[in-house]
């Protein structure tokens, strides 16, 4: 085939049709060729871009962050209850100096264990419900049991390993 000879015929021999046609067939499958590699490097540019965007669908929706600070927690949960509550001055200081308290030894406890944590939590719960008194305490709790419903069913706890946001165990009947 190196001769030139093509189906057996001699380059010499072939019409200026036969040649068209030859060279025309060969211009097919060299462009046959570059479609083929041109679409396997698009199918492989669409799965890396599937990927990454299913990747990122996948954890955003997961919280896979660091728990906030206690500071933060008490902060939050404060402006929550005030706007929530509409406390009078003397509530919200008394409020925060509680929550200031157990923020405190919250942030002490955090390296050591999440169960001393959760008993210090609940500390201040209770304390809190002894500043607002039982009914608005009920108002609050119920706000918040709310709060964690929903972001349960959303999903904000999956995939972080070590039990945020449970069911408070003894909760249930206080005030």
């Amino acid at each position: 085939m190196s001769d030139g000879s093509v189906d057996g015929q001699p380059a010499e021999t072939r019409s200026a049709a036969q040649s068209a046609r030859l060279e025309a067939r060969q211009a097919l499958s060299r462009r046959r060729r570059v479609m083929a590699a041109l679409l396997l490097l698009a199918a492989v540019a669409a799965g890396a871009a599937l990927g990454a965007a299913g990747t990122i669908l996948y954890f955003r929706d997961r919280n896979f962050r660091p728990p906030p600070s206690p500071d933060s927690i008490g902060k939050a949960m404060l402006r929550r209850m005030d706007e929530s509550l509409v406390l009078t001055g003397e509530e919200k200081e008394a409020v925060q100096r509680v929550v200031d308290r157990h923020m405190e030894r919250a942030g002490d406890i955090i390296s050591d264990s999440f169960a001393d944590m959760r008993s210090e939590f609940e500390a201040m719960h209770a304390e809190v419900g002894d500043v607002l008194g039982p009914e608005r305490f009920a108002v609050w709790d119920g706000l918040e049991r709310e709060r964690w419903r929903r972001l349960r069913e959303k999903g904000a706890f999956r995939g972080r390993g070590h039990g945020h946001g449970g069911r408070r165990k003894g909760m249930e009947n206080r005030h």
